[in-house]
């Protein structure tokens, strides 16, 4: 279901002019987001119900972003969004290609679980930070 009147933020990161998944790049849960087109989770880490994350406004992105070093942030349209939030999954689990499920949600504040996102428009840096 997408949702036309709320705004939704992507954080990315850009490796060889692409931008993709900032913290499980380089990982079997990497995604890349082609600007203008959908993006889905990983085959393996959707069937476990895990889809992408993004930020229910722009005040919650900025605050995330500021934990991260070179940081794209994008407008995106969403699609599929969840109920709820699944439990965390430990980053170890994630770069050997596994889900292996903490005992609690922790999730940065207006943290959203989506099944697709795709990239509309970068946020100027100026903006933002």
């Amino acid at each position: 279901m997408k949702m036309k009147n709320k705004r939704y933020y992507k954080i990315t990161t850009e490796i060889a002019g692409e931008q993709v998944s900032y913290f499980v790049y380089g990982t079997p849960a990497e995604v890349k987001y082609p600007v203008g087109e959908w993006a889905e989770a990983p085959k393996w880490l959707a069937k476990k119900k895990y889809g992408l994350f993004v930020f229910d406004g722009l005040k919650n992105a900025r605050e995330f972003s500021k934990l991260c070093t070179s940081p794209c942030l994008w407008r995106c349209e969403v699609d599929g969004i969840f109920d709820r939030l699944p439990l965390s999954v430990s980053m170890h689990g994630l770069n050997a290609g596994k889900v292996i499920k903490l005992r609690a949600k922790n999730y940065p504040k207006g943290t959203v679980m989506v099944k697709r996102v795709k990239l509309i428009r970068q946020v100027k840096s100026g903006a933002w930070k």
